[in-house]
């Protein structure tokens, strides 16, 4: 089964949008900090050495984000929704967390079954993310 997935980035825990000179022009971004305590987005930045097993610094060649999408016990809502989707945190950070934090974790969106009879939708560009701008 397919999915549309729709993602509110600005719910992730430190997002911003600012403006960024790039090299042509003044664009407006949505900047998330990877350094962030809850282990949501892992980077490239910091890999462990196997050998010695402590972390090491190498430069940033990927950047993930973690979210978990959970089925709705209802099967689906009046939207058509059958799932919702929160940052995915690590075990280590989990563990410190009680009922009532966990709760608090917020909703950052949602996955509804893609049909094919649903209207088209436009395709994004896509971005390698080395284009000038």
């Amino acid at each position: 089964m397919n999915f549309d997935i729709k993602i509110d980035l600005l719910k992730l825990k430190g997002a911003r949008t600012m403006d960024i000179q790039g090299n042509r022009e003044v664009r407006h971004c949505v900047v998330l900090p990877i350094d962030n305590e809850n282990g949501t987005i892992i980077d490239g930045y910091f890999a462990q050495d196997r050998a010695t097993g402590m972390k090491t610094e190498r430069s940033l060649n990927s950047c993930f984000l973690n979210l978990t999408a959970f089925e709705l016990a209802s099967g689906s809502n009046s939207y058509g929704q059958s799932h919702y989707i929160k940052p995915k945190l690590t075990r280590e950070k989990m563990d410190l967390l009680n009922q009532d934090q966990i709760k608090q974790i917020p909703f950052v969106g949602h996955l509804k079954p893609w049909t094919a009879n649903a209207p088209a939708q436009p395709n994004a560009a896509q971005s390698s993310g080395d284009e000038e701008w």
